[in-house]
């Protein structure tokens, strides 16, 4: 599933492409990618509007329109947006703009959403976005003071800090030291400090990279990310640890295939 650094990537490259070019048609191509709006609705509210800037909130991508509305695009597990005059496999939608340029979702599983907004939800601006968002390591000390969860769970909990999934789970734990089974209100203000580094460390790597990539994801442009070269856990199961040595586990924990490295991240499985 695209992670916060594959979305932004996504919204970095569609950037020139699509903002401030108007939108001059729309095709649902299966009806099943529009959330909270019919076929002849989202084309009646987005047709002959300009694009003027997309902003990203954790996963969320929002294309903020002129003189009002969002469509706000969800890519779910396996989800793609496209800029290409040529029609792509799995396409579910198509808005064609006044450029001459044509965006699709693409999506092998249809899982991805399309909604259409007045403005950004508040359920939505009231996330804390993992990499842009303004949190101290005390308010994150707190935040987890309260949960009382495994620490890998409560940083894939998009109510939490919004952008972070399984890969970068992994990742960002080994970085920190600290065991992804570790209960959350048991976790040092050092730990936590660490955290919030590996967040920001890790997630700005992943992006420089342009993301993961292992079979779904690839850019608008039709490339796959970089970061897979540089993961230090994720599916290096059996192989030595970067740090010690030790070889690298995994465990189905939480239904989330779990990669750690029992040395460096000492804390045994609760």
């Amino acid at each position: 599933m695209p992670e916060l650094p594959e979305v932004e990537s996504t919204r970095r490259k569609l950037f020139p492409f699509i903002v401030n070019v108007k939108i001059k048609n729309v095709k649902v191509l299966h009806s099943t990618i529009l959330d909270n709006i019919s076929n002849h609705q989202l084309k009646n509210k987005i047709c002959s509007k300009k694009i003027i800037n997309i902003k990203r909130i954790g996963k969320n991508l929002f294309f903020q329109l002129e003189p009002n509305g969002v469509i706000h695009v969800h890519l779910g597990m396996t989800g793609r947006l496209i800029v290409d005059k040529q029609k792509p496999l799995h396409s579910r939608l198509e808005i064609s703009l006044n450029n001459g340029e044509k965006l699709w979702f693409s999506d092998v599983r249809t899982f991805g959403k399309v909604a259409y907004f007045n403005e950004i939800p508040f359920k939505y601006r009231k996330f804390v976005d993992a990499l842009d968002g303004e949190y101290s390591t005390q308010w994150l000390f707190q935040h987890f003071q309260k949960r009382k969860v495994p620490i890998k769970v409560a940083l894939m909990d998009q109510q939490g800090i919004a952008g972070i999934g399984n890969i970068y789970a992994n990742e960002i734990l080994f970085y920190a030291k600290v065991s992804p089974f570790q209960k959350t209100h048991q976790l040092t203000y050092k730990q936590v400090a660490k955290i919030r580094q590996g967040i920001k460390v890790i997630l700005t790597k992943a992006i420089e990279a342009e993301g993961t990539t292992f079979s779904d994801y690839y850019n608008p442009n039709g490339l796959p990310g970089n970061f897979q070269f540089q993961l230090a856990v994720y599916q290096r199961e059996k192989l030595p640890c970067f740090r010690c040595k030790t070889p690298i586990q995994k465990t189905n924990f939480y239904q989330r295939g779990t990669y750690f490295c029992p040395q460096c991240q000492t804390q045994k499985q609760v």
